[in-house]
């Protein structure tokens, strides 16, 4: 009889453990930002790769790296934050007209505005827009003067992951308005339309709510801690480099990855990441949430796109 017993429990026990995974909802979140028109791969300061190597990054590189984490990881969301735009002589010569097909080719699942994707004006932005199949989000802009923008911007998105819904929330620097050329376009406080929109997620079945924009970290730890429905936040502008353990290049860390932001209001824990910039990198956070979707784990590391990293043939 006391063996049947010892038996018995062992089972329960297993058959809990099993069970208490299986409510566990595990995803994998990629992200990049400040990319730059990084197309080709760079030296160890971004800027024209030689002969002499070392290499690092570029579209094709992303792209291989994105393509094998998705095939490994099915629980996989990639977003963006912004300024695709701006900075080699490709897109001084071309401007937007590459970045569409090349763009659809990593794999991004949605993505916010950043400054430099106004610096060609409204004009240059919306052939960009109209090409890409990409989810375009920013949620504090306000295009209703610019006619053919408006309709190429959405506030925010729904994803559906293993039947676990995902709102991914943009957003992106009102200081827009005077480092770029928007024409009509009018911004509002990032926080206070994140707010907004959250509760509107939330009404419309958002278990987990994410943020993904333009602003700079500052702006990003400020939305983890005033925003009561955020999960996570993905920011970009300030190229800020967060790296838990030893720097794997000449990059300094600004803190650990992901930042751990306690909110004001609820004491709730919020992940904050971001990944310098230029294609150097791919952040990559791994997450888990109970049944209830309370955060019980954020682990990861942005991953340096190093010569080990093979490239994409296609890209």
């Amino acid at each position: 009889m006391y063996v049947k017993i010892q038996i018995f429990l062992w089972f329960y026990a297993i058959s809990t453990t099993i069970a208490t995974l299986e409510a566990q909802f595990k995803l994998t979140l990629l992200h990049t930002n400040d990319m730059h028109s990084r197309i080709e791969e760079t030296n160890n300061k971004t800027r024209t790769c030689t002969s002499d190597g070392p290499c690092y990054g570029g579209f094709a590189r992303l792209a291989h790296k994105v393509k094998q984490i998705k095939k490994k990881t099915p629980n996989t969301l990639f977003l963006n934050a912004g300024d695709t735009y701006q900075g080699t002589p490709m897109y001084t010569l071309f401007k937007w007209h590459p970045f569409p097909k090349l763009m659809d080719m990593l794999g991004i699942d949605a993505m916010s505005l950043g400054n430099h994707e106004f610096d060609d004006g409204v004009a240059g932005l919306v052939p960009y827009l109209q090409a890409i199949n990409i989810t375009v989000v920013t949620c504090n802009l306000n295009a209703s003067a610019e006619p053919k923008l408006k309709d190429l911007i959405k506030p925010w998105k729904m994803f559906t992951i293993k039947g676990v819904n995902i709102a991914v929330i943009g957003y992106m620097t009102p200081d827009t308005k005077f480092l770029s050329s928007t024409g009509e376009v009018t911004f509002s406080n990032e926080v206070e339309m994140i707010k907004h929109y959250a509760s509107e997620a939330k009404e419309k079945g958002a278990n987990l709510i994410f943020a993904v924009g333009h602003s700079g970290i500052n702006i990003d730890k400020e939305i983890a801690a005033k925003v009561p429905d955020i999960d996570v936040v993905v920011g970009g502008h300030t190229d800020t480099f967060l790296y838990t353990g030893s720097q794997p290049d000449i990059e300094e860390p600004a803190g650990d990855y992901p930042l751990i932001i306690t909110q004001e209001s609820t004491d709730k824990l919020v992940p904050v990441v971001q990944a310098f910039g230029y294609t150097k990198y791919l952040g990559k956070l791994d997450l888990v949430w109970d049944e209830n979707f309370k955060l019980l784990s954020a682990t990861g590391n942005p991953i340096l796109l190093n010569s080990s990293v093979c490239k994409d043939p296609e890209v």
